[in-house]
């Protein structure tokens, strides 16, 4: 994935935090052109097409053999993105993690004692969500592929540190008491963003965007 430099904004005595991650999906082998920079690992997740040929005479004498590279439609790449975040057969890619610790690498899972606690991403729902299922939303009138997943997370105490955060599926129904841990099956990006510790009524919004090219 690659991504934008977060921005943080101080606004009274909240916190407006967002943050810009802007995901690739490599389509047919071709690298994207530059534009993103600021901290974060850049990778992509390489989906490549190709057809092989072979042509043989009559007697069965070989004439030709090759490979070519395939084409994608655009309306393709937005279906990729749809059977991401919108409307695969299990759950979608649409929730977002807060982690208070970036010394555990989510490529494995994420341990219950490292999702942040008192950290609230839907207000219409008892208890603490993190993770918490974002508003999806698609691009494709002005970027062919992407779409964007986004969450807002109010902070129910003091000193809420988040370090991480990672783009998820099956988001769990409550984490108050940190009992909840997340299967590396479950996850499809990750990114560690600048350090934020809110305060109560505090909030951090973060905004993902994921592109096929």
């Amino acid at each position: 994935m690659r991504f934008h430099a977060p921005v943080a904004i101080g606004i009274g005595a909240a916190i407006l935090f967002v943050a810009f991650l802007a995901g690739l999906i490599l389509l047919g082998g071709r690298q994207s052109a530059g534009g993103d920079s600021g901290p974060g690992t850049r990778s992509s997740l390489g989906l490549v097409g190709m057809v092989h040929y072979t042509v043989r005479n009559a007697d069965g004498a070989l004439r030709t053999s090759n490979t070519v590279h395939n084409t994608v439609n655009d309306a393709a790449k937005n279906e990729v993105f749809k059977r991401i975040a919108l409307t695969p057969a299990g759950d979608p890619y649409d929730a977002i993690v807060a982690i208070s610790s970036d010394s555990d690498s989510p490529s494995n899972g994420i341990l219950a004692n490292n999702v942040t606690t008192n950290l609230d991403g839907d207000p219409d729902t008892a208890g603490s969500q993190n993770p918490a299922k974002g508003t999806v939303n698609t691009l494709f009138d002005s970027q062919v592929g992407a779409g964007t997943v986004q969450i807002t997370f109010t902070a129910e105490s003091d000193n809420v540190a988040i370090k991480q955060i990672a783009l998820t599926r099956n988001a769990a129904a409550d984490t108050t008491g940190g009992t909840t841990g997340i299967s590396s099956d479950d996850i499809f990006s990750y990114v560690n963003v600048p350090n934020v510790t809110l305060n109560t009524g505090d909030t951090v919004q973060y905004t993902w965007t994921v592109t096929v090219q």
